[in-house]
C-alpha cells in the first residue's frame, strides 16, 4: 500500500475517532486544530501542520492520534529525529487503532537515520500487530539485506 493510501486510511480512521469525541468546547477547539492540521498536511505544509497539530496536543495531551499525526507532518519535514520521538509517544499511550502504522513509521524514521537495528525492531513489531502488512515485509527485508552487505564490508 502506498504512503498516500495510507494515510487516506488513516484519515478515515481519525474521522471515525473524533465523531466519537464529547462536543464540549475544549473537544471542539482540539478537532478544529486536528482538521486545520491535516488540511496544512494534505497541502504539503508540514511545518505549519506540525505547528497545528502543537495546537491540538495543547488541547488533548493525552491524544495519540494526534502524536501520531505530529509524527506524519515532521517525518515529511525531514525532521525523522522528532517523528521517532511523536510515533515513540503516540506507541505509548496503547492505542490499537493506529499502532500499527506508528511502528511502520517508527521503522521508516529510524531508517532515514540509518538506525538499521532500531528499524528493524520497528518493523517486527509492526508485523506483530499487522502480520499481512507487506510494505513492513518488504522495508523489514530490505534492513536486513542493508546490514548483511554492511557487515560483509
Amino acid at each position: 500500500m502506498s504512503e498516500r493510501a495510507r494515510f487516506v486510511r488513516f484519515l478515515a480512521v481519525v474521522a471515525i475517532l473524533l465523531a466519537c469525541v464529547p462536543e464540549s468546547g475544549h473537544a471542539q477547539a482540539g478537532r478544529s486544530q486536528v482538521e486545520e492540521g491535516n488540511r496544512l498536511y494534505e497541502e504539503g505544509r508540514f511545518p505549519e501542520a506540525h505547528e497545528k497539530y502543537l495546537e491540538g496536543l495543547a488541547m488533548a495531551p493525552e491524544s495519540g492520534l494526534i502524536r501520531f499525526n505530529d509524527g506524519n507532518a515532521l517525518y515529511k519535514g525531514d525532521d525523522y529525529q522528532r517523528a521517532v520521538e511523536a510515533y515513540q509517544r503516540a506507541i505509548e499511550t496503547g492505542d490499537p487503532a493506529f499502532a500499527g502504522s506508528a511502528w511502520y513509521n517508527l521503522g521508516n524514521s529510524f531508517y532515514r537515520q540509518q538506525q538499521l537495528e532500531e528499524s528493524l525492531q520497528a518493523y517486527k513489531q509492526a508485523l506483530r500487530m499487522r502480520p499481512t502488512d507487506v510494505d513492513a515485509k518488504h522495508n523489514l527485508e530490505r534492513v536486513l539485506e542493508q546490514m548483511e552487505q554492511q557487515e560483509q564490508q
